[in-house]
């Protein structure tokens, strides 16, 4: 949803706003934490609009409160890209109830356009609410990161023998780039994050 890293989600803010609302122009952002240790209380304290403090006043996201918060950030894009224009941008529900965007262009410089404001429209509308949502939804147990990445690299048999949950979160946090036995960064996981966190 929100613009990711190699392999986690990460969510935005700029400095707080009193209501939800999108400027003509969009403005810069300053990061979050990566969604798998963002807090509800973190999330409180960093609410930027009275939809986010009032979706987050009783500690959970409804899926009500997941869908508005995607048709506000869906109703600020749509003033860079109109309803019907083109390209324009949207949001579908997957069968999992988790919404993901799409944007009807492969251009470059319209993907680049996607990406500067939807760091500004996601900003009091679903950077917290929808990253909480999706991970209530996709990671209910509070798993490490690292482990949900490692669990769907093995499921898909990419994981060597004898390399173990340990092995990949080591590497995987490792300052030093590792590619042997397995790349903790290719593309691989980044499919694994995108398949458990839509954006």
């Amino acid at each position: 949803m929100k613009s990711q890293s190699v392999a986690m989600l990460v969510a935005t803010l700029v400095v707080a706003t009193s209501v939800v609302g999108c400027t003509s122009d969009p403005e810069p952002s300053t990061s979050l934490p990566p969604a798998d240790v963002l807090t509800v209380e973190f999330a409180k304290e960093n609410a930027t609009s009275d939809f986010e403090r009032e979706a987050l006043a009783d500690g959970e996201v409804s899926h009500a409160e997941y869908v508005e918060a995607n048709q506000l950030w869906l109703d600020c894009m749509e003033q860079e890209f109109p309803p019907g224009g083109n390209p324009s941008v949207g949001v579908r529900e997957r069968s999992d109830g988790l919404i993901e965007y799409y944007l009807t262009s492969v251009s470059a410089d319209d993907q680049d356009r996607f990406d500067q404001w939807n760091s500004t429209c996601e900003v009091g509308t679903t950077a917290l609410v929808a990253t909480l949502y999706n991970d209530s939804v996709t990671n209910p147990t509070e798993e490490p990161f690292e482990a949900i990445i490692f669990a769907c690299l093995e499921g898909k048999g990419l994981i060597p023998d004898g390399y173990t949950v340990e092995d990949f979160t080591r590497d995987f946090n490792s300052e030093t780039p590792v590619t042997d036995p397995i790349d903790p960064h290719g593309p691989e996981t980044v499919k694994c994050n995108d398949e458990r966190a839509p954006g």
